[in-house]
């Protein structure tokens, strides 16, 4: 079966599992770098032992500031608030959403990490709290 056929048949089935399940289905990722503060690369565990190495991955529900022009300051503290938070996240993870790439080919979804405390949150909400989404 061609890639994107496997892709598109493992989306359909997450969506289809997150409809059914109380918690989101979630996909965790070992995030290698981060680019900025809504942008990092990793390898996402899709399970069934599939794993997509070296994704560019955004985040679908937050904008951070940019790290070029007026907004280089603050899309700095921003890159540093989310270095922060996968240092001292227990894990993060990606809950798939319904397009699942962007126009340059990044992966898009939903964020979340477990705290030290083994709490799920978004994010997003982590990001609001510091001040690093830009309005929209």
């Amino acid at each position: 079966m061609p890639e994107a056929m496997i892709r598109l048949t493992l989306i359909a089935f997450f969506l289809l599992i997150q409809s059914a399940a109380a918690e989101p289905y979630l996909c965790p990722v070992e995030v290698s770098r981060v680019i900025d503060g809504d942008t990092v690369v990793g390898d996402v565990s899709l399970g069934f032992g599939i794993v997509l190495q070296g994704q560019h991955i955004r985040a679908a529900t937050f904008d951070t500031w940019e790290l070029t022009g007026s907004q280089k300051p603050r899309g700095q503290l921003a890159r540093l608030a989310l270095f922060d938070l996968r240092d001292d996240a227990v894990g993060f993870y990606l809950e798939p959403i319904e397009r699942p790439r962007d126009h340059f080919g990044r992966l898009l979804g939903v964020w979340w990490y477990r705290d030290t405390e083994g709490q799920l949150k978004r994010v997003s909400e982590y990001m609001r709290a510091g001040g690093h989404l830009k309005d929209k």
